[in-house]
C-alpha cells in the first residue's frame, strides 16, 4: 500500500527507474543514513534492494559544480514543504544535472510534466522564475551563469534567438 503523500509518486518514479549505469549514485547521492529516512518518509512500505545503495559514487571533480546547483536550488525552494525533503530533493536535482540527457529522463521520469511538477512543489519560486518552460537543465545553468555575471547567450533575447527550439521545448 501506497502512503498519502502526493508527493511520494516523486520518489516512487525515481527509485522505479534507477539504474546501476544511470546518472544518479548509489542512494540517489543522498548517502545511506538519509537515503533510507527519505524512502521510510515517503514510501515506508517499501523493500529496498541492496543494488540501490551499492552501484557507483558521484564523480568528485564536479562536487563544487553540484553543491552550486544545490545552493541555487535552495535559495529557490518552496518554504511551504518540509526542510528535508527540498534538502533531498536539491541533492538529487543536482545529481540529475550531471548527466547528459535531459534532466526529466536522467532523473527517471517518463516526461517533464513529471519534473514541472516536482519543481511547482519543492521550488516553486524557481518554477515561477521558468515562466517560459525552458529545458530544466538548461535553465538551471542560465541561473547559474547569471548569479556570476556570464551571460552566454547568442541573443539579447530568446524571442529573436536562432536556437528557440535548442532551449525551450512545447511538448513532453
Amino acid at each position: 500500500m501506497w502512503p498519502v503523500r502526493s508527493n511520494s509518486r516523486f520518489l516512487a518514479q525515481v527509485l522505479a527507474s534507477w539504474r546501476p549505469d544511470g546518472v544518479l549514485p548509489a542512494c540517489l547521492g543522498l548517502g545511506m543514513e538519509r537515503f533510507q529516512a527519505l524512502v521510510t518518509r515517503h514510501l515506508p512500505t517499501l523493500c529496498m534492494d541492496p543494488w540501490l545503495m551499492a552501484s557507483h559514487e558521484p564523480d568528485a571533480g564536479r562536487f563544487q559544480e553540484r553543491r552550486d546547483v544545490v545552493q541555487l536550488l535552495l535559495d529557490l525552494s518552496s518554504h511551504g514543504e518540509a526542510e528535508v525533503d527540498r534538502l533531498d530533493w536539491s541533492e538529487i536535482i543536482a545529481h540529475g544535472c550531471m548527466g547528459n540527457g535531459h534532466l526529466y529522463h536522467d532523473l527517471g521520469f517518463a516526461n517533464r510534466d513529471m519534473l514541472n511538477q516536482l519543481m511547482a512543489t519543492y521550488f516553486a519560486p524557481l518554477k515561477q522564475l521558468n515562466h517560459r518552460n525552458m529545458k530544466w537543465k538548461k535553465f538551471i545553468y542560465r541561473q547559474l551563469c547569471q548569479r556570476e555575471g556570464i551571460y552566454v547567450c547568442r541573443s539579447p533575447s530568446c524571442a529573436s534567438c536562432v536556437d528557440f527550439r535548442t532551449c525551450f521545448e512545447t511538448s513532453s
